[in-house]
C-alpha cells in the first residue's frame, strides 16, 4: 500500500513539474510553444558542420569552419567555435573562450560542463576517441585517449558514433560511443569500459543521462542499462521504447522521446505510460534532435524545421479556455513522413479541425505485425463499419470497398467548392470512379507499364496473357525481365489479371481456371532466386543485347522514359505494358500513394473533405505535395512537362552544357543559389518522350491490387514453386482461401 500511494506521489509530482496541476477534472492537454533559436543548418558544402550538446536549460554547440590558409603539409586548418545558449532567456548565444585549431577535422564534438565551470569537450578523429578538459578561461587541462572496440567484422563498415557524455553523482565521466561507455574520473584518469551486448553490430546507444539518484543510465535496443562505475559493467534494469533523448524527473522516473511520442518511463515498476505524441503538439519530426528539461519543469524538444533550428515547449494544460477543434482521423497502413508534414501544415492553420494520422501498421521489433496483418486490420476497418475519418487507398481494392457503400461520393463536395471536375485529368477521374460515383481525387498518381525493345513486339499498345509468353518462349536464353524470379514472374502476370479471377460485385472468385493454371505454370519456369550483380555496366548490357526482354517501370516523372531509353541503348522501344488475359491496354494507374477517400459512415465529413481540398488547392500542391507522382490537374500537368523540358543550362551561372551519345541534353553540373549548393542529375525529356507519357496516361486504366488475396496467392503457390505440392492441389488451396476472405470482408458491416 506504502508503495502505491508512492507511485501515486511520484506521478502527481511529474504533472506539477510538467506544467503546474490544476484542479480541473478534464482531459489533460498538453501543449507545444516553438521558439525560434536563431540557428540555421550548417553549410555543409562551405566545410560547415554543427553537433549539439543539451545540458537542462542550456544548449551547447560547436560550429566547424574551415580556415582560409592551409597547413605545412597542404591540409586544411579547421577552427572551432564552441557556444552557449541560454535556452530558456533572450536564446543569444555566446561563445566560450575556448580556442580549438586543428589541422584534421573533430567528429562529434561533445561538450559537458561540470559544477565547477569547467568543460569536457569529446570527440572522434581518425578512428579515435579523444576526451579534453578545459577551464572556464579555456586553458586546456589533460587529453587522454580512450581505446575503441575492435570488432572482427573487417568487411562491414562500422561507425564509432559518439553518442554523448555524462556525469555521475561522484564528478566520474562516461562517454557513450555505439555500444560502449568509457569511464573516466574527474582528471582523466581511464577507469574502465562498460559494454553492452547489441542485438546486432549495427544498434547503438540512443542516450544516456545521470538519473536524480546519482546514477548514469543508458538505452539501447529497447532496454535500459544502470552502469556501474566501479564494476565497469552495464546490468539491463528495464524496457524502453527506442528514442532520440531522455531525461531524469525524479528518484526512478524519466521523460523519454520516443520517435512518435513523449512518454514517462517508471523504472520500479518497469512500466512505460504515454503522455503526448508529436503530432498532437503540431511538431515537425522531420528532424529530431534532442530532449532536455527546464528547471520549472517544461520538457524541451529540439529539432530542425526546414533549415532552422527550433524548440518546443511542451507542458501540460488543462484546456480551459481553448476552443475545442473537431478531431479528423486519417488511416494509413504505414508511417509517411510526409503526409505527416502535410497534416501539419494543415492543423497549424488553426481551423475549426485538425487532422490526426492513425499508422495500422507498427513495424517495431517487439510489436511482431506484419505488413500483411496491418493492410488486412484497416482494410477489415474500412469494410466493417470501424473506419477512420479519411482512408488511404495505397493498399486497398477499389472494388471491394465500391461494392459494400463503404466509401462517400465526393462529387457534391466537389462541386460546392472551387475545384471542378474538368481541372483534373480524365484518366484519374475514370479510374477513381465506380457506378457513377467519385470515390477519391488523388492529387498525384503514376502509370506502371512495361517496356520492350520494338523490333521484338512492333508498335502495339497492348498484349495478351498469351502473346507475353509467346515471346518468351521464342526467347529461351533471355530473362523475362531484371532479376526475375517465380514469384516476381507471378506478380507480374497478375498484375493487370486479378480481377479477372475476382468479383467483388458477386462476392465471389474462379481460380480454378485453365487460365490461371496457365500464370503458375509460366511463373514456374523462372528461378527461385535472383542473381545480382552491382555492376551497373553488366545490368544495361542486359537489356541492351536482348539478354532481358521486359523492363517493368513506375513512370512518376518526365525524366523517367528518357533512362528506360538509356538502359536499352537507345533502341526504338515500345511502351506496351503488363499483359491482359482480355488483351485490353495493360498500363495501370495509381494514386501514387496519394489516393484518399472518406469513410461513408464518418461524422466529420465536412472536416475530412476540407483537408483533402487543401491538398488540392493552388498553395497547398506547393507546401502540402507528401507523394511522389504526376500531378492530377491538368494546369500543374502541363507546367510540369514544359519545366522539365527546359535546358536547365540556360540559367546556370556557369554553362556547361553535356550531351550524351545520341546528342540528348544532360544535366550534371552544379550552381550555387541563395548560398546553397545544387547539382541536378536527370536527362531532359524531348518532346517526342512527353508525348508518349500523354499517349500513356490516355490509356491507362486502374487495377486495383488486393494485397491481402495477393499475399494468400503467393504463399500457396510458394509450395507448388518448391515441388511440395500438385499444381490442382495449389490451385484449390488459392480458390478456397481466396472465396473464404471475401466471404469474410462481404459479410462485415
Amino acid at each position: 500500500m506504502w508503495k502505491l500511494l508512492c507511485r501515486i506521489f511520484a506521478l502527481l509530482t511529474l504533472v506539477s513539474a510538467l506544467a503546474g496541476c490544476t484542479d480541473t477534472t478534464e482531459e489533460p492537454v498538453y501543449e507545444a510553444e516553438f521558439v525560434d533559436l536563431g540557428i540555421s543548418e550548417p553549410d555543409i558544402y562551405n566545410g560547415e558542420k554543427m553537433e549539439i550538446s543539451l545540458c537542462g536549460d542550456a544548449m551547447y554547440y560547436v560550429i566547424q569552419h574551415i580556415e582560409e590558409e592551409e597547413g605545412l603539409n597542404g591540409e586544411y586548418i579547421y577552427r572551432y567555435d564552441i557556444y552557449c545558449m541560454q535556452l530558456g532567456e533572450s536564446g543569444k548565444a555566446s561563445i566560450l573562450p575556448i580556442e580549438i585549431r586543428r589541422n584534421y577535422f573533430l567528429e562529434y564534438p561533445k561538450i559537458l560542463p561540470d559544477c565547477r565551470g569547467d568543460y569536457f569537450l569529446a570527440y572522434k578523429t581518425y578512428g579515435k576517441i579523444y576526451v579534453e578538459k578545459y577551464d572556464g578561461d579555456g586553458k586546456r587541462l589533460f587529453n587522454c585517449q580512450v581505446a575503441v572496440r575492435e570488432y572482427d567484422e573487417s568487411d562491414i563498415e562500422i561507425n564509432e558514433y559518439l553518442v554523448g557524455m555524462v556525469q555521475d553523482g561522484a564528478g566520474n565521466l562516461y562517454a557513450a560511443v555505439k555500444n560502449d561507455i568509457y569511464l573516466l574520473d574527474g582528471d582523466g584518469r581511464i577507469c574502465g569500459t562498460a559494454s553492452l551486448e547489441p542485438e546486432s553490430i549495427h544498434s547503438s546507444i540512443n542516450s544516456i543521462v545521470c538519473g536524480m539518484d546519482g546514477k548514469v543510465y543508458c538505452t539501447a535496443d529497447r532496454k535500459m542499462y544502470r552502469i556501474d562505475f566501479e564494476a565497469s559493467t552495464a546490468r539491463e534494469v528495464g524496457r524502453v521504447a527506442e528514442n532520440f533523448g531522455m531525461v531524469p524527473v525524479s528518484g526512478s522516473e524519466f521523460l523519454v522521446a520516443a520517435w512518435k511520442k513523449l512518454v514517462l518511463y517508471q523504472l520500479e515498476e518497469d512500466m512505460t505510460t504515454d503522455l503526448v505524441e508529436w503530432q498532437d503538439c503540431d511538431l515537425d519530426t522531420e528532424h529530431l534532435v534532442g530532449l532536455t528539461r527546464f528547471e520549472d519543469g517544461r520538457a524541451g524538444v529540439l529539432f530542425y524545421e526546414g533549415s532552422e533550428l527550433r524548440m518546443a515547449l511542451i507542458q501540460e494544460t488543462d484546456g480551459r479556455g481553448k476552443p475545442q477543434r473537431e478531431v479528423v482521423t486519417l488511416g494509413v497502413v504505414m508511417r509517411n513522413e510526409n503526409l505527416r508534414k502535410s497534416a501539419l501544415a494543415f492543423n497549424r492553420q488553426g481551423g475549426p479541425c485538425r487532422v490526426k494520422v492513425k499508422e495500422y501498421w507498427d513495424y517495431t521489433p517487439d510489436s511482431g505485425m506484419t505488413l500483411d496483418e496491418a493492410i488486412a486490420s484497416l482494410n477489415l476497418d474500412i469494410v466493417s463499419g470501424s473506419c477512420p475519418d479519411i482512408v488511404n487507398l495505397q493498399y486497398g481494392n477499389l472494388d471491394s470497398f465500391a461494392s459494400k457503400g463503404a466509401l462517400e461520393d465526393l462529387t457534391h463536395f466537389l462541386e460546392g467548392s472551387g475545384l471542378e471536375k474538368e481541372d483534373f485529368v480524365d484518366a484519374v477521374l475514370k479510374a477513381y470512379t465506380v457506378d457513377g460515383k467519385l470515390l477519391s481525387l488523388p492529387n498525384t498518381f503514376c502509370i506502371n507499364t512495361v517496356a520492350v525493345r520494338s523490333d521484338l513486339v512492333g508498335a502495339k499498345t497492348a498484349w495478351t496473357l498469351d502473346e507475353m509468353i509467346e515471346l518468351a518462349d521464342s526467347h529461351l536464353d533471355s530473362a523475362l525481365f531484371s532479376h526475375v524470379t517465380k514469384q516476381d514472374a507471378l506478380e507480374f502476370c497478375m498484375k493487370m489479371n486479378l480481377s479477372c479471377f475476382m468479383d467483388w460485385g458477386k462476392g465471389t472468385c474462379c481460380f480454378d481456371s485453365e487460365e490461371f493454371r496457365k500464370i503458375l505454370e509460366f511463373s514456374n519456369r523462372w528461378p527461385l532466386k535472383a542473381v545480382w550483380t552491382d555492376d551497373l555496366d553488366e545490368i544495361d548490357v542486359q537489356y541492351s543485347s536482348g539478354k532481358v526482354l521486359l523492363c517493368p517501370l513506375k513512370l512518376s516523372s518526365p525524366d523517367k522514359i528518357s533512362y528506360i531509353y538509356e538502359i536499352y541503348d537507345w533502341a526504338d522501344l515500345t511502351f506496351i505494358g503488363y499483359p491482359a488475359i482480355d488483351g485490353s491496354p495493360g498500363h495501370g494507374l495509381d494514386g501514387a500513394g496519394g489516393a484518399y477517400a472518406i469513410f461513408a459512415k464518418s461524422p466529420h465529413k465536412e472536416g475530412a473533405w476540407s483537408f483533402l481540398e487543401a491538398l488540392q488547392d493552388s498553395e497547398g500542391e506547393a507546401l502540402m505535395a507528401f507523394a511522389e507522382g504526376f500531378p492530377a490537374k491538368k494546369d500543374k500537368l502541363e507546367a510540369l512537362f514544359e519545366e522539365s523540358m527546359k535546358d536547365p543550362y540556360l540559367t546556370n551561372p556557369t554553362p556547361e552544357k553535356k550531351e550524351n551519345l545520341v546528342r540528348r541534353p544532360v544535366s550534371g553540373t552544379a550552381s550555387v543559389r541563395d548560398g546553397v549548393w545544387y547539382e541536378k542529375s536527370s536527362y531532359v525529356p524531348i518532346p517526342e518522350e512527353v508525348e508518349e507519357i500523354r499517349r500513356l496516361i490516355s490509356l491507362a486504366r486502374p487495377a486495383w491490387q488486393d494485397a491481402v488475396a495477393m499475399s494468400i496467392i503467393k504463399e500457396e503457390a510458394a509450395s507448388y514453386f518448391h515441388g511440395q505440392k500438385t499444381l490442382d492441389e495449389v490451385v484449390g488451396l488459392i480458390d478456397n482461401r481466396v472465396g473464404l476472405y471475401m466471404d469474410e470482408m462481404s459479410s462485415e458491416g
